[in-house]
């Protein structure tokens, strides 16, 4: 038994495919579109954020907590770093 739904979306998509044919377009055809004089617009990319502005020690260790001095250390038993002018702990 055969639905009058059925049917209707039958003739439907006859009449869509027939539609296209005659007017020579399809869905996955894009219309041609000129160039803008300034060219596409194209989002600008996100930069690294830097870090703060400071000359890096030696070693790539931060300076001094405590006295500012660039004398940080790697204490290896421990892993930890002090500071070998003052002995502050980070």
């Amino acid at each position: 038994m055969v639905r009058n739904g059925s049917i209707v979306n039958h003739i439907v998509g006859v009449v869509t495919i027939f539609n296209n044919l005659v007017s020579g377009t399809s869905g996955d055809m894009v219309p041609k579109v000129r160039k803008p004089k300034k060219g596409w617009f194209r989002p600008p990319k996100k930069r690294p954020r830097r870090g703060p502005l400071v000359p890096p020690s030696e070693r790539g260790l931060p300076p001094c907590p405590a006295c500012g001095e660039w004398s940080m250390q790697k204490d290896n038993n421990r892993k930890e770093i002090y500071c070998g002018s003052c002995g502050a702990i980070a």
